[in-house]
Order: C-alpha cells, then sequence, then structure tokens
C-alpha cells in the first residue's frame, strides 16, 4: 500500500480533493495534516474542514473520505481520548498520533517528536491512553507516525518496547531523529531493527523521491507492506501511479494540476497574496521535476518562487512550461 503522508499546510483538503479527482492511481489512504487539540477539548475551525463533509459535498469527496486518516496532535491522554471519541462519531475508526514533527516551536511545547524526549512519560501517556474506558468505548484504533527520538537513532531501543506493550494497530517509522530535520540519509538500520523486534504493522516513511526509490525499498524490505509518501509525491504528483506500474507525469498533466490547484485555493483564500504563497510553496517541490538543456532552469525557477504578485508568478509559470522539459526529480532539501 502507498498512502499519502500528513504534510503540514501542503496535504489539506483541497489538495487531497484536486489529486485524488486527476490522479487517483496508487494511492490507497490520505493522511490529513495533524489536527491540533485545544486544553479546552476543541478542534480549530479550520481543522475541521479536514474531517467534517461540506455542504453539498460532491460523491468523489465522501469517497475520498473513507480513505482518509485523521492525524491529531495531542500532549496528554484526555486529548487523545476526547479526539477518539469526537472522529469516531464522525465516522473514523483509526486515528493517527503524531509523535514526528521536527518543528522547533512545537517539540519546544512538548508536542510531536517532542514526546519522545521522555520515554518513561510516552508508556504513561499510552497506559492512561488505552486503559480509559472511553477510549475503550469508543472502538478507535490508534496508531503512531514517530522518529528514532530527539537527539540520537540509538534512542529508539527503549522506545519500541514501549510501543510493543500497547494494541498499536500500526508503527509509521521515519527513520530520523528531530534534530536531523530531513538532513542526511535515513537510518535504514535502525528500521531493519525495528522490523525484528516488533510484531507491529511497521511502514516506513523518508526519502522515497522516484519510483526506482520505492521498487529498491520494495526489493530490500519485501515484508513491509505500507510505504508512506511525503515530498516525493508532492513534488511529482504521480509518483505512486508510476510506483504501480503506470505511467510517469505528462507536461499536460502537470500544467492541469497547477490550474485546478490554483482554481481550488483561489476559492478559499482571501487574497492573492495568501494564494501566492500557496503556490509557491507547492512549487517549491515540483520546480525539481523541469529540466532545459537550452535555458538557465535555475533562473527560472528562482523567478518563480521570488515572484512579488500574481503577475510575474503567471509569466515565471509561462517561461518554465515554455523552456522546461519533465524529467528531473526531487532529492531531499
Amino acid at each position: 500500500m502507498l498512502s499519502f503522508a500528513p504534510m503540514e499546510g501542503i496535504g489539506t483538503c483541497y489538495y487531497r480533493r484536486v489529486h485524488r479527482r486527476l490522479f487517483p492511481e496508487g494511492i490507497e489512504r490520505y493522511y490529513t495534516p495533524f489536527l491540533s487539540v485545544y486544553p479546552n477539548l476543541a478542534f480549530k475551525k479550520r481543522d475541521l474542514k479536514e474531517i467534517t463533509p461540506a455542504e453539498g459535498e460532491p460523491e468523489t469527496d465522501t469517497a475520498l473520505r473513507k480513505i482518509l486518516v485523521p492525524q491529531i496532535m495531542a500532549k496528554n491522554a484526555p486529548e487523545i481520548v476526547w479526539a477518539a471519541q469526537k472522529l469516531t462519531g464522525l465516522g473514523f475508526r483509526e486515528i493517527n498520533l503524531n509523535l514526528g514533527c521536527p518543528s522547533g516551536t512545537v517539540v519546544r511545547k512538548g508536542g510531536g517528536a517532542g514526546m519522545l524526549a521522555d520515554p518513561a512519560a510516552l508508556e504513561r501517556l499510552l497506559d492512561a491512553v488505552f486503559s480509559d474506558p472511553s477510549f475503550i468505548a469508543s472502538g478507535a484504533s490508534l496508531s503512531v507516525k514517530t522518529r528514532l527520538g530527539i537527539r540520537d537513532p540509538e534512542e529508539f531501543y527503549d522506545i519500541l518496547p514501549i510501543f510493543n506493550r500497547y494494541p498499536i494497530c500500526e508503527i509509521i517509522l521515519h527513520p530520523r531523529v528531530q534534530q536531523e530535520q530531513y538532513r542526511g540519509t535515513p537510518h535504514r538500520d535502525l528500521f531493519a531493527w525495528a522490523l525484528a523486534h516488533t510484531d507491529k504493522p511497521l511502514a516506513y516513511n523518508g526519502d522515497l523521491f522516484t519510483a526506482e526509490d520505492i521498487a529498491a525499498f520494495r526489493e530490500e524490505y519485501p515484508q513491509v507492506s505500507h510505504l508512506m509518501l511525503g515530498r516525493g509525491i508532492v513534488s511529482d504528483p504521480v509518483l505512486a501511479r508510476e510506483a504501480s506500474g503506470g505511467a510517469p507525469l505528462s507536461m499536460p498533466e502537470l500544467k492541469r494540476f497547477v490550474l485546478a490547484i490554483t482554481e481550488e485555493y483561489a476559492g478559499i483564500l482571501d487574497n492573492d497574496r495568501q494564494l501566492l504563497l500557496k503556490l509557491k510553496e507547492l512549487w517549491f517541490y515540483m520546480s525539481a521535476l523541469l529540466v532545459s538543456d537550452e535555458a538557465d532552469i535555475t533562473r527560472l525557477i528562482r523567478s518563480l518562487l521570488t515572484a512579488r504578485d500574481m503577475g510575474e508568478y503567471r509569466n515565471a509559470v509561462r517561461a518554465l512550461y515554455a523552456h522546461g522539459t519533465l524529467g528531473g526529480h526531487f532529492r531531499g532539501i
């Protein structure tokens, strides 16, 4: 199975809607960007849009919701239990707990990967959740998306046994520590160790940027049934299709996708500045696909990413389409 990772600010309901409509092949599960649980036990209004049907929702969006897993950012047992009750009440059966966000701001507040800093506290948290009658009554399955630890990959030697003690339905592992962010090479040796030391489904996430990357991983780890794609699929929206034996992205498809995303966000954002920032964020990844033998493609990409208004942006996109061809790949940041 290939899934779409919970990418904050990118993999929104608006993005998912367009992606699923244009490129339905390959992705079997989508994860929401993390839904923050307020201390007063509530979701932000923005987050509610990720999980609740819109008025007059088309059948395609209803079908998409059936393969959607909400990810939550919560720091204590009451928040997780409340979220489980709320989300199962909306029809979801699995919720994913974010234990991997490497953002310094999130970690300093004790969320995301920050919850790995104290394994004893993590164990107390999971014990409180899985023994709570309200959580049990909710019928929710809890999966976790995690990193190896904070500073040292070997921290995972103490973390994985904690996960093994509880009925977690799946562990999704990005084998880097928080302080590495997305730098360097994932610690595949720790992933292999984890495979040998857990009986829980173990999914892999990290630096799968091309169909060849995915094929090589599957050859090395044939027992892994779930691969989560993040930056790779944002940079190449048909990566899952290609990895499943389908055709690579064509230029007409890229143009249709960019136009559809632009129209989708133009309908909900307040002004052109917000729209421009959103499109630049996506092009930061997608621009890696474009190469050219005759033009300074780096200069053209820079013009797009530094555009000051939508007029400059559109001119830069037209120049990229005119002088670039598909053939490159995102290779990390």
